[in-house]
């Protein structure tokens, strides 16, 4: 080979090695990071019940996440039972990593198309990575890669889609771009099968085609193949009819096992229809809610180094800043490019969800994608000043290259420090705790109804996944307002106390209730539990309580709240984290069985350690123990005096600190006279 050769052949060789090299180094980094503080069993919301879909192949809530389902199963066969929520976070932890890897690559392919110059491939590589790490290490990116969860899959999938659209766009000339295009099409249709909030990105790239190719977007060709891609990515959702058909699971969420149930499940029939496509009018302001709240989570998370990071969090900022004022310079109309897909983004992310105001749970991880965008422009910000870094070290201008070389570390370090006390999940049971406490305090048999998401999902991974009390019939009693989910309780109970005929059960719904009921010994008045409307499950219930006629114990989980426990109020006696329905009216407590769940059997790992911050679930979840700790109290009191009873509230008060939790007034005023004398 002529010396000429291998002196234009070394450049690109040395490109390669240290792409490489920088490659290695985001997976190697973020990888240890997340699977040191991932989650070491289930956690509240989305984790318990797309764990326990992966584990027993269910179907959860529309749109259902499936391609999710289908790619943490695999994970759940390789894991004992016990250790397969664990094993699935840290599989977040792997999508995580390849996120960072992805935008990594990102990075330098837009540094590549706007700046041909190879003379810094270390320096590029350098920037890169620090710029792929301090985006991975920001609070919501974190957050998400310690659990499993669709949120993390879906922004591996805008990281994706943004390497697509650089990809065509350096290639929009050739031939071949079309191939890209087809990627583009089968991505967003593939993600219809996540999350779907990538399809937002699909107007800022039909803008990105046209600043690059205009022409590309008149030829029938390029609709045809991407709409033919986003098809193919879009029939993945198709497997939900035979899966529902099949599966055993307790999750089996809308029973889309036919054709029109299918498209009444992915359009999200039971929350409204139509995709929840619901643009106007405005479910609260749009400037100072709406737009507001978008603004909040990315500063939080990438400019602020967690939750409040202050200034320090402006190096994050200021290489967005760089980034895009260096593209604006070397290529100006694919800045714009970048701009108006980041613009347009925010403007679909914002119109779409159409949050009402002080909505009772976040939004933050619908707001990822847009998140993924801005740290593709802080890691080209991160090369730019790498770049420069590298010119002034060449030309011994020491000055400028030591402060670049400080605000490229502040980027990742501050984020690590910053989240890291937030964000390491690895010694979190809260949720596991609480779903084992539940189940393990009821009697033998028991029939126990729960009320929402993180009093039902959790006790379902632990019955379905780690085998525990599988004789407990558990009956989520919103859900009997659907008839599929009655039919689903008879499969997998046939002995369920459900004996009516559904045109009974509509029957008894169409009538005021003002009658009274015999149960045994018990005798009632009939109420509605929440309104003055008798709703099926209001129905169910006095089924459940009719043909049980007190053979298997009814308990009700203490999430209900006395609200929620309707007629059945005079005969609950609160044993811990549930009411037993008892034949006699105004039953006594039970001191025994308070102190033996209270004190012995529960387990409250973590809810002590002041040093480590609770979210906001976990301290309302938390705080759902004290009703039966103060019952405890007063039973102590009674029976042991003042000196016992100051002694056991103040293990419970260390054990679970009230400033720690979601407590009512009542209840903080119950527990300073507690001990009174």
């Amino acid at each position: 080979m002529p010396p000429s050769s291998i002196q234009r052949d070394a450049p690109s060789v040395g490109a390669r090695t240290a792409r490489v090299a920088g490659l290695i180094a985001v997976i190697a980094t973020t990888g240890a990071v997340f699977w040191r503080t991932a989650y070491p069993t289930i956690t509240w919301w989305d984790s318990s019940s797309y764990s326990l879909a992966a584990a027993t192949l269910g179907i959860t809530n529309g749109p259902g996440s499936l391609l999710l389902t289908l790619l943490g199963w695999p994970i759940t066969r390789l894991a004992q039972s016990s250790a397969i929520a664990h094993a699935l976070n840290l599989f977040a932890g792997l999508i995580a990593a390849g996120t960072a890897a992805i935008l990594y690559l990102a990075a330098c392919r837009l540094r590549a198309i706007s700046d041909p110059d190879t003379r810094h491939p270390r320096a590029v590589a350098i920037g890169a990575t620090v710029g792929a790490i301090g985006f991975a290490l920001s609070a919501s990116i974190w957050e998400y890669a310690v659990t499993f969860t669709p949120y993390i899959l879906t922004v591996f999938f805008t990281a994706l889609i943004l390497l697509t659209l650089l990809t065509w766009w350096a290639v929009a000339d050739t031939t071949g771009s079309w191939r890209w295009l087809f990627v583009l099409g089968l991505l967003v249709g593939l993600d219809f099968s996540v999350h779907r909030t990538n399809a937002l990105l699909l107007p800022g790239a039909l803008v990105w085609i046209s600043l690059r190719h205009p022409r590309t977007l008149a030829r029938w060709r390029t609709w045809l193949l991407g709409g033919g891609g986003m098809v193919l990515g879009l029939t993945v959702q198709l497997l939900i009819i035979p899966i529902s058909r099949a599966t055993t699971s307790p999750l089996n969420m809308g029973n889309p096992d036919t054709l029109a149930r299918w498209w009444d499940y992915v359009t999200l029939q039971q929350l409204g229809g139509h995709f929840l496509l619901n643009l106007w009018p405005r479910n609260s302001p749009l400037w100072s809610n709406q737009v507001a709240d978008v603004v909040r989570m990315l500063g939080d998370s990438l400019f602020r180094t967690g939750t409040h990071g202050g200034f320090l969090g402006l190096f994050s900022l200021a290489m967005v800043v760089v980034g895009l004022v260096a593209l604006a310079r070397r290529r100006g109309r694919l800045a714009l490019a970048v701009v108006a897909v980041l613009v347009l983004q925010a403007v679909c992310t914002v119109l779409y969800f159409n949050i009402p105001e002080a909505y009772f749970r976040s939004l933050d991880r619908h707001y990822l994608p847009l998140l993924v965008t801005l740290g593709l422009l802080m890691a080209y910000g991160c090369v730019t000043v790498a770049v420069c870094m590298s010119s002034c070290l060449a030309a011994k201008r020491w000055i400028p290259a030591v402060s670049g070389a400080v605000a490229l570390a502040a980027v990742p370090l501050l984020q690590a420090v910053g989240n890291a006390k937030a964000s390491d999940a690895s010694d979190r049971y809260f949720t596991w705790d609480y779903a084992h406490n539940a189940l393990s305090s009821l009697p033998p048999n028991a029939i126990y109804f729960t009320m929402g998401d993180n009093d039902t999902f959790p006790l379902w991974y632990l019955q379905a996944v780690e085998h525990e009390r599988p004789d407990v019939l558990l009956i989520n009693i919103s859900m009997t307002n659907a008839a599929y989910y009655l039919k689903q309780l008879i499969r997998d109970d046939p002995k369920a106390p459900l004996t009516l005929s559904p045109e009974q059960r509509t029957e008894m719904t169409s009538r005021e209730w003002t009658d009274s009921v015999q149960i045994g010994p018990m005798s009632a008045r009939l109420q509605p539990m929440f309104t003055g409307t008798t709703l099926l499950q209001d129905v169910v219930r006095l089924e459940i309580l009719r043909a049980n006629n007190w053979v298997r114990p009814v308990t009700l989980s203490v999430t209900v709240g006395e609200g929620g426990l309707g007629w059945l109020a005079p005969f609950a006696r609160l044993d811990g984290l549930h009411w037993t329905v008892v034949p006699a009216g105004d039953p006594a407590p039970d001191p025994e069985l308070l102190r033996a769940n209270l004190t012995r059997n529960f387990r409250y790992r973590g809810l002590g350690d002041t040093r480590a911050p609770l979210d906001r679930t976990t301290r309302f979840m938390g705080g759902v123990y004290y009703p039966a700790i103060l019952s405890l109290i007063a039973a102590t009191r009674a029976r042991d005096g003042d000196v016992a009873c100051r002694r056991q509230l103040e293990w419970f008060t260390t054990t679970l600190p009230p400033d720690e939790l979601t407590l009512t007034d009542e209840v903080r005023e119950a527990l300073k006279r507690a001990c009174a004398g």
